[in-house]
């Protein structure tokens, strides 16, 4: 089979499998739609629609349990188990979310259940950030202590890339106001990632067939110490961190879950991805963040 055709095979599963949630969660909706009616007492669970990166999407078993994401981990502990439409895909940058293929499909999917949609969670920056182009992001080594870690990053380049993401952020808020206005946005900060040299899926020679997405780059740029390797990766998160908070105090119904800083060294399965436990960890934080919005305390 030719690279054209395994790639072609890949896209047509994936599609297949978005088709399949998005068929699921139609499904779902006139459920809910049907209890509404019939004047159901219990709470109405939420309804959402997801779209992101791979800490919506990690189709592999994780550090200390199954396969599970952020998405999978609400699921399973939330009080009242939302209905969600997850287009979310492992590895697609910002960029990819919303270009014009990916974001007609959001489009398609809230125009499908129109006032219907409470929430869109949104999972996005990170594969923008790291990988081969992080050495982009951080200046070479500094022998010496280094009083302040914002000095290691290429002020210039970071902030164009910030804006990159900042842009296709902007870009979901005209989405939602266009086409689902009654609902929330919900975004999360990431976590500080430990440089560990872990990636996912080794070939027979031992190497991994993808990832590390952090340390190569640092080691590129002659930061060997993974402790200070985590400082600088904590650094640019929090230049992302702030852009988001920046966001929303500048447009209503915008949440962000304050996801750094809660996860520690050995609650991740490789340099990117949390441990079970972890997902665990940071769906409890995007509950709690749902459930402090006004009206959805009971719903979720």
């Amino acid at each position: 089979m030719s690279s054209v055709e395994i790639y072609r095979d890949l896209q047509q599963q994936i599609n297949a499998d978005i088709a399949g949630r998005r068929s699921a969660f139609r499904d779902d909706v006139a459920a809910l739609a049907e209890q509404r009616k019939r004047g159901d007492a219990k709470p109405s669970p939420l309804i959402v629609v997801s779209a992101g990166d791979s800490w919506f999407d990690y189709p592999l078993p994780t550090k200390g349990g199954g396969v599970t994401d952020v998405i999978e981990s609400i699921r399973s502990r939330a009080t009242v188990m939302p209905a969600v439409c997850n287009l979310a895909h492992h590895g697609d940058a910002t960029t990819e979310i919303l270009g014009q293929t990916k974001r007609q499909r959001l489009i398609e999917t809230l125009k499908a259940h129109p006032n219907a949609v409470d929430v869109i969670l949104f999972s996005g920056g990170g594969d923008d950030l790291c990988g081969d182009q992080f050495r982009y992001w951080i200046k070479d080594f500094m022998d010496g202590p280094i009083a302040n870690y914002d000095d290691t990053l290429n002020d210039v380049l970071t902030r164009d890339i910030l804006e990159i993401v900042r842009a296709s952020y902007e870009d979901l808020l005209v989405i939602r106001d266009k086409y689902a206005p009654n609902a929330v946005l919900v975004f999360h900060q990431y976590d500080s990632a430990y440089p560990s040299g872990i990636g996912v899926c080794r070939d027979l020679a031992g190497h991994w067939l993808i990832g590390p997405w952090l340390s190569p780059s640092l080691q590129g740029r002659g930061w060997n110490d993974r402790d200070q390797g985590q400082k600088i990766v904590a650094a640019l998160l929090k230049r992302f961190r702030d852009m988001l908070a920046d966001l929303c105090r500048q447009a209503p119904m915008n949440y962000v879950v304050p996801t750094f800083g809660l996860l520690s060294k050995d609650q991740w399965t490789n340099e990117l991805h949390p441990s079970c436990e972890g997902f665990h960890i940071i769906a409890d934080a995007f509950i709690g963040t749902l459930q402090a919005i006004p009206g959805f305390a009971k719903r979720i």
